[in-house]
């Protein structure tokens, strides 16, 4: 497969420009907290020619009280995307992690929505340009945490997606890489092969949207509602509301 990426670029540079991405949080004051999954169906590594799944770091700074409101910001597309996340309570080494291994190192699985955004002049429409925006990363939400889970099969864990009280949609876990235990044990094992990398306990990890983005624009409240799980809520206001 032939990575797309832009003219005079490489993956090896994107990568550095991630590292320096999350030096310059660091530097902020912000600290790691987690990671999203990013590319976790066929067609999306297809589109941009990856040869696995991505990620992007999260940090304490981008995570979101559930049920808060976010201001639309000027120049910025921002999407909402209804995932799964996982909570480790072990640490995960790849490579050669397996979807069984993800599940035993899990604490508890939670809700989550997950709030991409990029400058409306740098959409990541090539690899390159998602590894050094860091997948997009920006905001996030999480719900309750579930520690009850062994009894369920996440992949047949549905989910609804409403806008302002009205259905815009609705999926399985499966839709994250056919299970998002398989999506966690295929980022770890990129992790270590990328960058000898690994995710340690505590680490929270969204596994991939489970249904297409929505564009959020001023309004709109958003909510995911999971099977077994409960649900997360956003809400967008206009610059200048209150």
């Amino acid at each position: 497969m032939t990575s797309i990426v832009s003219a005079g670029t490489t993956l090896l540079e994107a990568q550095r420009r991630r590292k320096s991405h999350l030096h310059d949080r660091w530097l902020a004051g912000e600290s790691v907290v987690g990671v999203k999954a990013s590319l976790t169906s066929a067609a999306a590594q297809a589109r941009l020619g990856a040869p696995h799944v991505q990620w992007g770091w999260l940090t304490d700074a981008m995570e979101l009280e559930n049920g808060a409101v976010v201001t639309a910001q000027t120049r910025r597309v921002t999407r909402v995307e209804a995932e799964l996340a996982f909570v480790l309570g072990a640490d995960l080494v790849g490579p050669g992690v397996t979807r069984r291994d993800v599940l035993a190192a899990t604490r508890a699985v939670l809700p989550a929505l997950e709030l991409p955004s990029w400058n409306v002049d740098e959409r990541p429409t090539t690899l390159d340009r998602l590894i050094s925006t860091n997948a997009s990363a920006d905001r996030f939400v999480v719900g309750q945490p579930c520690h009850n889970f062994a009894d369920l099969d996440l992949s047949l864990l549905g989910v609804l997606l409403e806008i302002n009280g009205e259905v815009a949609g609705s999926a399985a876990g499966a839709a994250a890489m056919g299970d998002p235990a398989q999506a966690v044990a295929e980022l770890v094992n990129a992790l270590a092969r990328d960058e000898q990398g690994e995710l340690n306990e505590g680490t929270i990890v969204l596994t991939g949207a489970l249904l297409p983005p929505i564009d959020l624009q001023p309004g709109m409240s958003i909510t995911a509602t999971f099977a077994h799980l409960g649900s997360v809520e956003v809400t967008c206001r206009g610059a200048g509301e209150w």
